[in-house]
């Protein structure tokens, strides 16, 4: 019954970041897209790992930063927050198939524990180093109010990785939405889909 708890609090939370990515904190999100024609959209798309290939390497990001941040803060275990959610179509490539373009929320990673303030800058400078390693260098959004503490980081596919510490329950979770990426057998198939 815990176990589902803190499921449904980490897939709540990760919605909750999801929802705020929106909010125009993100310095890689390109709205001139809407310009493009959905060859052009295509093509920008085909450069970039298919989905699957993201969410492999998001995944692997997460790891390493619970791993990095257990080691120097002694966090105890992580647990994973339940299954990635799929956002079918991208807005910022609106003339592309919302069944071969997608976004994803990751399960996310939370420890019932929570990183203390005076520790916080180490933590975040920890967090940058690892995300750098993945491409993600852009900041955005950091909240420092008492022991509640938010980083926010986007890598060149708008994707937003989220940090946070000090929640009410006494939580650290991390959470990842990827940008937008085709599928993979639409990658495969290589042309958009026919009308």
């Amino acid at each position: 019954m815990k176990r589902k708890k803190l499921g449904v609090l980490l897939s709540a939370l990760i919605c909750v970041f999801a929802l705020c990515s929106c909010e125009g904190d993100n310095p890689s999100d390109d709205s001139s897209r809407g310009d493009m024609t959905l060859e052009q959209q295509w093509a920008e798309l085909m450069r970039r790992p298919s989905l699957d290939e993201a969410v492999t390497r998001y995944v692997k990001m997460e790891r390493e930063i619970t791993d990095a941040l257990s080691t120097e803060f002694g966090l105890p275990p992580w647990e994973g927050g339940g299954t990635n959610s799929d956002n079918p179509g991208c807005a910022e490539f609106a003339e592309v198939d919302a069944w071969d373009a997608m976004a994803q929320i990751l399960a996310g990673s939370l420890t019932p524990a929570v990183i203390p303030s005076e520790q916080w800058p180490r933590a975040v400078d920890t967090i940058k180093r690892v995300a750098a390693a993945y491409g993600f260098t852009s900041p955005g959004l950091a909240v420092d109010r008492g022991a509640f503490h938010i980083v926010n980081l986007h890598d060149g596919y708008a994707a937003k990785l989220s940090v946070t510490t000090g929640t009410e329950k006494a939580n650290t979770i991390i959470s990842v939405v990827t940008g937008c990426h085709l599928l993979p057998e639409a990658k495969q198939r290589g042309v958009p889909r026919a009308p």
